[in-house]
């Protein structure tokens, strides 16, 4: 059960760092095509201010141009900052998916199917199956069960009292019993 558990661990840990390491490098990509493109836009607004500032005769032709450029390079910097935060949202979506698939996936072929599901459910079996065995081969639940059985028996012809009721007393007079006998 320990070794399941650190396999588990494992491939999450594994994963995790890979995962950093690529969202680290895409941010980085992302990042830097924001600056381009804010280098870009910061350029274009200079062209514009420059064609203003030395066409001061046709000053509407000038404005006009230099609305459409600042438009053009307001349209350009969202277009890049839009495309960054998509790339990071489907970054983070394979993340996730990733993960999930590397701490699940049962037989090893990288998906998330109903051979993993029945593998999980075996293991969850055997643990179970092991750890029944363990409680049962436990002195203190041999000697709880068999005072339960007894109360219960004592109390089936008490009417206000009933089985149930003496059950819970037997269990935990023989739990009482197994404590203090030590």
């Amino acid at each position: 059960m320990k070794e399941f558990f650190t396999e588990v661990s494992e491939k999450i840990r594994v994963t995790a760092s890979d995962l950093a390491d690529k969202a680290t490098t895409t941010a980085k990509e992302a990042g830097t095509t924001f600056t381009k493109g804010v280098e870009t836009t910061g350029n274009m607004i200079t062209d514009a201010s420059s064609v203003l500032a030395t066409d001061a005769r046709s000053l509407f032709d000038a404005g006009e141009r230099q609305s459409k450029q600042v438009g053009l390079a307001i349209d350009y910097a969202a277009n890049v900052a839009g495309n960054a935060i998509s790339e990071t949202a489907h970054f983070a979506s394979q993340s996730l998916s990733t993960i999930a698939v590397a701490a699940l996936d049962q037989n090893g072929d990288g998906e998330l199917n109903q051979e993993d599901l029945k593998i999980a459910t075996e293991k969850c079996v055997d643990l179970v199956k092991a750890a029944s065995k363990e409680i049962a081969s436990s002195s203190l639940v041999k000697e709880t069960a068999a005072a339960a059985a007894i109360g219960a028996a004592i109390a089936i012809p008490a009417p206000l009292i009933g089985p149930m009721a003496g059950a819970f007393v037997g269990a935990s007079l023989g739990a009482y019993k197994h404590f203090t006998k030590k």
